[in-house]
């Protein structure tokens, strides 16, 4: 069992003081669900068992219930706990309460704001708090960054993981798919679904997805636990250089600011300071279709939210008058006022258009994203180069919070790790304006300690962690 004392610090009645000194009051972050934060006695009783708190995303399924944000599941109970909650609960973590994320983990909308739930409210940037959290993690990520917590757990269809720990200046971890049980965690799309953890140190994080991973039998994706045996997160949290080790980067081009590359070849610098082999690899990574890829895996997300979304509801309550996406189109439309004040649910209405995983578009989509970036992309650029990562910006800086017109991206590099399956880490490099700038690396499936050994070197020598002071708006 982890001990706090070798890895956590703030306690369990600590989490719940902090949680309602930020959360409601003094900034109003919004990034925990006031309804689900246990009583202080409950957290009395947990320290004095020695548990770790911990924060939930809502939209995996625990004691208080599981929304997606959405008030349409507001009312309906769930079958039974997530097992990776089961599985945090025996290594000796307290949930002391739900995180607030962007509705049905941002796939309702075209035109969304990242951190707006119609259960939950707006989650703000605690750094400059009229800016977006980014999401769909955005309570996980801003609780950790605000000190509510030290470590929340996210989940990550693409870049809901990645993207609000970077835009927090924290770490996350999008695991190999399947390292983590996706069984009670309400679905985009299968083929890309993931839990992860999102900490304060990499230390941190390496605990958090050590206690989640494991095989579950009534998911297939962790059937390669059975064979793959995969290092321990833990095993490499004491490395202290990059000697021997050999990485690809790719500035991410014209997609990010010249601050950001500034930022990102400092980062580089200090890596190589640390003993890193580094290759410039932008051609060949430009050279993967990204826009080709990203249609596929519109198409496969479509598809597989319609059927993947039904065998969720019959699983957690057969009898609820939500029972598919049909039903969930229904209820937002009759609750418009509540529920779509802001934007409405484009891709719903999308997804239902679709034949789902029988449609005939879906099969070559699904084989598009095989070829082109995995058998055609990622192999033969780790191969051929003889790479232990591919390092890239996470994430420009924070934009202007919009209820109008929805989010405005500034970069990102998520996509790679995500639509493979690979898993990837974000950790801080520094900040621009005021707003935190992350580096991600991606590694080879199963690969996670490899890049927690990368994450904690840099880390050792180089850690950029501002607390937020929580502006209203960016100031000279």
């Amino acid at each position: 069992m982890i001990t706090k004392s070798s890895v956590f610090q703030i306690s369990a009645v600590q989490a719940v003081q902090n949680i309602q000194a930020l959360n409601e009051q003094g900034p109003r972050l919004r990034a925990v669900l006031s309804s689900t934060l246990v009583s202080m006695e409950s957290a009395r009783r947990a320290d004095l068992e020695g548990k770790i708190p911990v924060l939930i995303k809502d939209n995996i399924d625990t004691i208080y219930g599981c929304t997606a944000g959405s008030l349409a599941l507001g009312q309906v109970p769930v079958h039974g706990v997530a097992p990776l909650i089961t599985r945090l609960e025996e290594r000796g973590f307290f949930v002391v309460g739900k995180s607030n994320l962007s509705e049905w983990a941002n796939f309702r909308s075209t035109q969304s704001s990242s951190g707006w739930s119609s259960w939950g409210g707006q989650t703000k940037n605690p750094y400059q708090l009229d800016r977006s959290p980014s999401g769909s993690s955005s309570g996980s990520g801003v609780a950790v960054a605000s000190g509510m917590v030290e470590a929340a757990v996210g989940t990550e269809t693409d870049g809901s993981i990645i993207s609000p720990a970077a835009h927090a200046g924290i770490v996350g971890i999008k695991p190999t798919l399947g390292y983590i049980s996706r069984t009670g965690v309400i679905p985009i799309a299968g083929s890309q679904d993931t839990p992860g953890p999102m900490a304060r140190t990499v230390e941190k994080a390496a605990a958090l997805l050590d206690a989640m991973g494991g095989y579950d039998p009534d998911d297939g994706a962790t059937e390669p636990w059975i064979k793959q045996k995969p290092e321990s997160p833990l095993s490499r949290i004491n490395q202290k250089d990059l000697r021997g080790q050999r990485l690809g980067y790719f500035d991410l081009a014209d997609q990010v600011s010249t601050e950001v590359k500034e930022v990102f070849a400092h980062a580089l610098d200090r890596m190589r300071d640390l003993g890193a082999e580094l290759i410039n690899l932008a051609d060949r990574v430009k050279a993967i279709s990204l826009e080709k890829i990203s249609d596929f895996e519109f198409t496969i997300l479509l598809c597989e939210f319609k059927d993947d979304l039904a065998r969720y509801f019959a699983r957690r309550r057969p009898d609820s008058p939500i029972r598919n996406l049909e039903d969930l189109k229904v209820f937002n439309q009759a609750n418009a006022p509540s529920v779509m004040p802001f934007f409405r649910q484009e891709l719903v209405e999308k997804a239902l258009a679709t034949g789902g995983r029988k449609d005939p578009l879906y099969l070559g989509a699904k084989e598009g994203v095989q070829k082109l970036l995995v058998q055609e992309g990622l192999m033969p650029l780790f191969d051929e180069n003889k790479i232990d990562g591919l390092v890239m910006p996470s994430n420009g800086p924070a934009w202007v919070r919009d209820w109008i017109n929805g989010d405005r991206y500034t970069g990102g590099s998520s996509s790679y790790a995500a639509v493979s399956g690979w898993p990837s880490i974000t950790f801080g490099i520094g900040h621009t304006r005021g707003l935190p700038l992350g580096m991600s690396v991606v590694g080879r499936p199963w690969s996670e300690a490899t890049l927690i050994g990368i994450a904690q070197a840099v880390h050792s020598h180089f850690d950029p962690f501002c607390p937020p002071q929580f502006l209203p708006t960016f100031t000279l």
